[in-house]
This record gives C-alpha cells, structure tokens and sequence, in this order.
C-alpha cells in the first residue's frame, strides 16, 4: 500500500501507520532544523521551506483529486490554529540550538497532560483519579528532566513546555471548532503561516540592522539571510517536503484512529528525537532524561487511556 492509498483509508491500523510516519518526520525535521541553527536564520529557513511545502501540497491536492476547502469557512479559528503552531515552533525551534533534541522531546510531550488540563478547564470534561495520578507522573518525569534549582536547569528548557501548551490549545480548538475540516485546509493554512511570519519577521530584521552583540544573544532568531551552500538547498528543500507530509499525516492519524489509541503510538517520538540526536549529533541522553521520558511517556499513555470514551469511531 502506498501513502497516498493509506492517507484516504480510513481503516483505523492505518491512523496507527500515519502517526508513525509523522512523528518520525517530525523528529527528522527538527533534527534539521537543529543542523543548520548554527550559521542560517530561522526566518530564512521557514520563508523557503514554506514555499516548497505549499508547492507540494497543491500537487498533492490535484494528484489525489482533493480540494483545499473550508478554509474561507473557518477562517478565524484556523487562522487562531495556525497562530498558535508558528508560537509552538518559534518557541520549539528557538530551543534547538541550545538543548538536545531529546530533552526537547520530553518537554514537549508533557502536552497531552496540558490538554488533559486544558480539557478540563475549558471543555469541563471530567478528570478522574487515574489521570490525576498520571499527570503527577509526568510532573515528576519533567522535573527529573528540567532539575529546577540546580547548575542543570536553564531558562531556554521551559521553551519545549511553552511550545507544548501552544500545541494543546490547538488541539483543543480542532477538537471543538475544526474536527471536520480537510486535512489539506490544514496543513495548507499552517505552512502559508509560517510563510508569512518568516517574511514578516525577515523584513523587520534586515529593517532593524541589529548589532553583532544583540545578534549573538539568539543568533538563530535574530541573524538575516545567509547565502546557501548546495548542502543547505538541500536541506531546505527536504525540510519543505517534510513540512507538507506531516501537515498532512499528522492531521489524518487523527481523524482516522481513536484519539487514545494514536496518542499512545505519537510517544515513539522520542525514540526517533534520540536516534536522530545520536546520528547527527552524537548525543546520549543522561540516565535522569531517560527515566524522565519513561515517567512521561507512562503519564501520558494513563491519562489518555483513562480518559473520557472515545464515541466517534
């Protein structure tokens, strides 16, 4: 079965198939994004990047017969969507110079207990005495993780936890107000974002003409536009690949599986933060950062499988 067979199946295994297809992109795709943190602009990459993504995404729109819709519809809370996933990987990616990538994994997959929360809060689902325990798990996974008020902890590692709650707020608003929308819609509206906010902000820089010392405080956010080696065209164009892929994807797992049932395959993440961290970057997470990720990688499987029943499939 081809991909494009298995992104219009809606046979469940196959929403099962897709999440692990797109979290191992996505590990692949920060793992990228952390490659070339070191001498481009993280503006310049999203301005490029974007633009292949968008190009691919209208082949793929015509190559499967789909169409881009609701767009127009919907416009005021995918516009609020796609707001919230620029914050979530301006905050995600503004980490990927100074952290490994798989103590950004473990801060960023506290999310499913944020929407746990959030859910709670704003939807007023009922949180039962398991998922309590099981959000106490993961607090105590991410402070294994982050050891708050030691030589260990840094500001820039509550950017992955910032980056999750901007996830689950999006999650929360595909949930209520964009559960039928078009997985295109989606991803189409999430890379033109990002498209823009790379403009926008590239503009402002070059406008700014920043001084070497204010440059040097986050040079990934802060530098202008770099000249491309081959190497980096490269890259940038596999990044816009990967962007269109997991747009789509990661929108289909769940709408085509159990949102508990994919959850649980979405922690495999961290297996691929880790490999592709040790493949570029030889990094070996420390024994508290493993044991961190375990405890929240159990804190999320409990509460989402003592949540609320799934009715939709």
């Amino acid at each position: 079965m081809n991909l494009s067979q298995t992104i219009t199946d809606h046979s469940p295994s196959n929403g099962i198939i897709l999440i692990i297809i797109s979290v191992f992109l996505m590990a692949l795709q920060d793992a990228l994004f952390k490659l070339v943190s070191g001498h481009l602009s993280l503006w310049q990459v999203y301005v490029l990047r974007s633009l292949v993504a968008v190009a691919l995404l209208g082949f793929l729109t015509r190559h499967l017969k789909s169409t881009v819709t609701g767009i127009k519809s919907e416009f005021l809370w995918i516009t609020l969507r796609s707001s919230l996933l620029v914050l979530m990987f301006i905050t995600l990616y503004a980490a990927v110079p100074f952290i490994e990538l798989a103590t950004i994994a473990a801060g960023f997959y506290v999310s499913p207990l944020i929407t746990t929360l959030l859910s709670a809060l704003i939807i007023k689902e009922s949180v039962n005495h398991r998922q309590v325990v099981g959000i106490l798990i993961g607090f105590t996974g991410t402070l294994l993780i982050l050891q708050p008020g030691t030589d260990q902890f840094s500001i820039i590692m509550m950017l992955p936890i910032i980056a999750a709650l901007c996830y689950s707020l999006t999650a929360i608003i595909t949930r209520l107000k964009l559960s039928c929308s078009s997985s295109y819609s989606l991803a189409f509206a999430i890379n033109l974002a990002l498209l823009l906010t790379g403009t926008v902000a590239s503009l402002i820089i070059y406008s700014l003409d920043l001084s070497a010392n204010t440059i040097d405080f986050a040079p990934f956010l802060l530098t202008g536009w770099q000249a491309l080696n081959p190497n980096d065209w490269l890259t940038v164009t596999l990044l816009g690949l990967l962007g269109a892929l997991i747009g789509i994807t990661l929108a289909k797992a769940y709408q085509i599986g159990k949102p508990t049932v994919i959850a649980g395959f979405d922690y495999s993440y961290m297996i691929f933060a880790i490999l592709w961290g040790y493949i570029f970057f030889a990094e070996v997470p420390t024994l508290l950062t493993l044991v961190g990720m375990a405890l929240i990688t159990i804190s999320g499987l409990i509460v989402t499988r003592y949540g609320k029943p799934d009715t939709s499939s």
